[in-house]
C-alpha cells in the first residue's frame, strides 16, 4: 500500500513536470514567433548536420518570393530556381567561405518573385557549430529592391548632371 502510494505520488509529480515543461516550451515559441513577426525579412535555420532540412523559414518569404513558408520547407532546393546559376554559385561561395573561417557572409543577389518581377535580397548570416562541426546555417534575407531603385535613380542622375555640365562648358 505505501509502494501504491509512493508510486502515485511520482506519477503525478512527473506528470506535473511534464506538464510544465510543455507550457515553457509553448511560452518559448509564441516568444520566439512574436520575434520574428517583428524583423523585416525573412528569418531561416538550415541543418547542415547530414540530416540537411529547413529547420525554420518565416512567413516573409511569401512577400519575397510568392511561395509561402511550406513551398520551400518541403523541399529548400526550390529556392535555388527562384536564383540565376550564377547568384546562386556566388551565394554558395560566401556561405562556405564564412563556415570555414567561421565568419559572417554577406551576399545580395535577386529572386524570381512568382508574379514575375526579380526582386533584389541581401543575405546575412553565419554558422552555428557543435563538436567544431556545422550544425545550422541561420540567415536572415532582407528585400532591398527598394534601396536598389534609389541607388539606380542616383547613378541616372548623376549621369545626367554630368552630361549637363559638359555641355555648359563646351
Amino acid at each position: 500500500n505505501e509502494i501504491g502510494e509512493l508510486a502515485r505520488s511520482f506519477n503525478a509529480m512527473t506528470a506535473h513536470l511534464q506538464d510544465r515543461d510543455q507550457k515553457i516550451r509553448e511560452l518559448e515559441t509564441q516568444r520566439f514567433q512574436a520575434l520574428v513577426r517583428n524583423i523585416p525579412g525573412v528569418t531561416f535555420r538550415y541543418r547542415v548536420d547530414g540530416n540537411e532540412q529547413l529547420e525554420f523559414i518565416s512567413d516573409a518569404v511569401l512577400d519575397l518570393s510568392g511561395h509561402p513558408p511550406e513551398y520551400f520547407q518541403a523541399d529548400f532546393r526550390r529556392f535555388q530556381v527562384l536564383l540565376s546559376p550564377e547568384d546562386w554559385g556566388r551565394r554558395r561561395e560566401a556561405i562556405v567561405e564564412a563556415t570555414r573561417s567561421r565568419s559572417a557572409w554577406q551576399v545580395e543577389y535577386q529572386v524570381q518573385h512568382l508574379d514575375g518581377p526579380k526582386r533584389w535580397a541581401q543575405e546575412r548570416g553565419q554558422a552555428s557549430f557543435e563538436n567544431n562541426l556545422p550544425i545550422f546555417l541561420d540567415g536572415i534575407i532582407l528585400d532591398i529592391t527598394s534601396q536598389k531603385a534609389a541607388e539606380e535613380e542616383l547613378r541616372q542622375a548623376r549621369i545626367a548632371a554630368d552630361a549637363a555640365n559638359r555641355a555648359k562648358s563646351d
